[in-house]
């Protein structure tokens, strides 16, 4: 038989999952303080001027445009190589499919080229199917690109 006083000062069982609640409650109560002490300290100190870092802002935000325009070009430019990667992936794909290759293949074909054996017989011509390379991106039109004499 459990007395009162035992079952008012043990835990309920089913506090016990609001205890790592608790603690972050605490935490965050514990930095609000902290953050509210760092404010009243700033508001009460004559030396600092909250108004130059608003003017040190504001002077940099002809550059801070120009950063984000051109990490604007930047992932404009990525996304076009993307496109055009897929674009050449796709006639790498339709050109292994089309000779019936594999990356197997295509390790078989460079083995002349780096052990050399005599070929008994020469190879037999074979004509090979024509191939229109994609327009790609030029890097020109994404960024400005000077000459040497430019920058002299």
């Amino acid at each position: 038989m459990t007395s009162f006083s035992s079952s008012v000062l043990e835990p309920h069982p089913s506090a016990q999952p609001l205890a790592p609640a608790e603690e972050t409650i605490e935490d965050i109560l514990t930095r609000l303080e902290e953050f509210e002490s760092l404010v009243d300290m700033v508001k009460n100190d004559p030396s600092y001027d909250l108004s130059q870092p608003v003017i040190d802002i504001a002077a940099c935000k002809e550059e801070l445009n120009a950063l984000c325009e051109r990490i604007d070009s930047l992932e404009t430019f990525v996304g076009k190589v993307s496109r055009d990667m897929d674009v050449v992936e796709s006639h790498l794909d339709a050109a292994k499919a089309e000779i019936g290759g594999s990356d197997e293949t295509f390790k078989n074909m460079l083995k002349p080229l780096f052990f050399k054996k005599p070929d008994p017989a020469p190879p037999v011509p074979t004509k090979s199917p024509s191939y229109e390379p994609p327009k790609l991106f030029r890097t020109a039109d994404y960024f400005n690109i000077h000459s040497k004499t430019d920058n002299k």
